[in-house]
């Protein structure tokens, strides 16, 4: 699509014609080609209506409510819902939609006109501000580990946050295109379960050393009183000082993941960190040691995924990045692991828009999956399905696909966030994301770090997640 020239000013935005350049028209027409199954292509017109068309087919579905504050950084969007059912479409998730960006809506909202269907509003707006993360450009309220929180976030301040907004808009859209074009077959899509474990700590850190170990043993004797767990420990540092980690809680994890997953069918990637350079936040373990090596090794014997999980302070640097991959690939050729490094995940969900997205594909990843907030569980992105990445300061599409993480164990249990422990309200809550991802035919990802199965409650709780 060419642009239009003409100079269609709404007060105090740039022209529609600057918004909606040739890159962010061709990345929305991927978007919708990866959604739909079908090549559409987009006009823009000197009034400001953006027009979806399909070749050698009649009528078109006009977008005349475009959003320029859908292309501006901040979320100080106005919000508003629509009710679908009301209007004879019918809500995928069977509630009123979310509407960012609007302070009020028209009636009806999607009208039929002789030329087809007119939309008063910006559903490919809403898509770009939501997938580029528009939204968390130079901010600067963010937590101790320089991450956008999900409190500073719209989809927070709105209560949508545990709602796939994006996905939830293309279904309308989908709609609207089988009542445009009735004959045209649509892509369907099947739910998954993606697993994935950050090995942010392959073994307990204290058993490798005497003092770590001795300091544990006398807790265990003195404070916690069971010789039961003193024993185990100081049973567990001989073990390892023989090269032997069949007693240890995290390496065991990892095992008994492998195993769950594959009774279920489900691959599982494991992500490590190939280079420790914070020693406060990035552990203290090497892919040069013999239980990393037997652990890459029988991860990719059972035929699960091996990836990388960039350094605490490689989410702002190039260098780093390329140079933590080619460890870890090093690693893998040295035992001969025929296995592609193909994604991973940020260590900390660290991540700044857009300088972490351009640094990955860079360096030659295909995928990443770092797209969820710590704080809580949910759709940062405002979808559950893989997408191409944009740099929305640079305007153009990248190589990388996201495939947006929408749960993480710790986000919902763990006291720093959400604290609601291993609750029935926090299996509910869990149960309540993977069911919204199912209900559009998205994935589920989900995060449980193998240092995380601290007691039965946790096994019991994954086990729901993985099923």
């Amino acid at each position: 699509m060419k642009s239009s020239e003409a100079k269609m000013h709404s007060a105090g935005h740039p022209i529609y014609s600057e918004i909606y350049k040739e890159g962010v028209v061709q990345w929305l027409l991927l978007v919708l080609h990866e959604r739909f199954g079908h090549s559409f292509t987009l006009t823009l017109d000197p009034r400001g209506r953006l027009y979806l068309s399909l070749q050698n087919a009649s009528g078109t579905i006009v977008f005349d409510a475009l959003e320029p504050y859908f292309f501006t950084p901040g979320s100080g969007l106005p919000y508003s819902e629509w009710d679908a059912l009301s209007e004879g479409w019918t809500p995928i998730l069977g509630m009123s939609l979310p509407a960012p960006g609007v302070a009020g809506l028209s009636s009806p909202l999607i009208e039929q006109v002789p030329e087809g269907f007119t939309v008063h509003y910006d559903i490919l707006g809403l898509t770009y501000w939501m997938l580029s993360r528009q939204e968390e450009v130079g901010r600067n309220d963010l937590d101790q580990h320089c991450r956008f929180p999900a409190t500073s976030s719209h989809a927070y301040e709105h209560g949508y946050l545990g709602r796939p907004v994006v996905d939830e808009w293309l279904d309308i859209l989908r709609q609207v295109i089988n009542r445009q074009w009735p004959g045209l077959e649509l892509k369907q899509h099947n739910p998954r379960t993606l697993v994935s474990c950050d090995v942010d700590s392959p073994y307990l850190p204290y058993s490798q050393s005497f003092m770590s170990t001795a300091r544990v043993v006398l807790g265990d004797l003195l404070k916690r009183k069971s010789l039961k767990a003193g024993r185990q420990n100081l049973q567990r540092y001989i073990g390892v000082r023989r090269a032997d980690y069949s007693l240890d809680p995290y390496v065991a994890a990892i095992d008994w993941i492998m195993d769950v997953n594959e009774r279920v069918g489900n691959r599982v990637a494991f992500y490590f960190i190939p280079e420790h350079l914070d020693h406060a936040y990035d552990s203290n373990y090497c892919l040069d040691e013999p239980v990393l090596r037997n652990l890459l090794k029988s991860i990719y014997s059972r035929g699960h995924e091996i990836g990388l999980h960039s350094s605490y302070t490689s989410y702002k640097n190039t260098g780093q990045i390329d140079r933590e991959l080619e460890i870890m690939r090093n690693a893998l050729v040295s035992e001969g692991i025929c296995q592609q490094v193909a994604g991973g995940r940020q260590h900390y969900l660290r991540w700044e828009v857009p300088t972490t997205a351009c640094n990955l594909d860079a360096a030659g990843l295909i995928y990443d999956t770092t797209l969820g907030y710590a704080d809580r569980p949910g759709f940062r992105c405002g979808t559950c399905f893989e997408y191409p990445m944009f740099d929305p300061v640079r305007g153009r599409a990248l190589s990388l696909r996201q495939r947006p993480l929408v749960l993480m164990e710790s986000s919902v249990i763990d006291m720093a966030y959400m604290g609601l422990g291993y609750t029935e309200d926090a299996l509910k809550y869990m149960h309540l994301i993977k069911e919204r991802c199912c209900q559009v035919g998205g994935d589920f990802t989900l995060l449980w770090h193998n240092s995380n199965f601290r007691c039965d409650k946790d096994k019991e709780f994954y086990l729901e997640m993985i099923s």
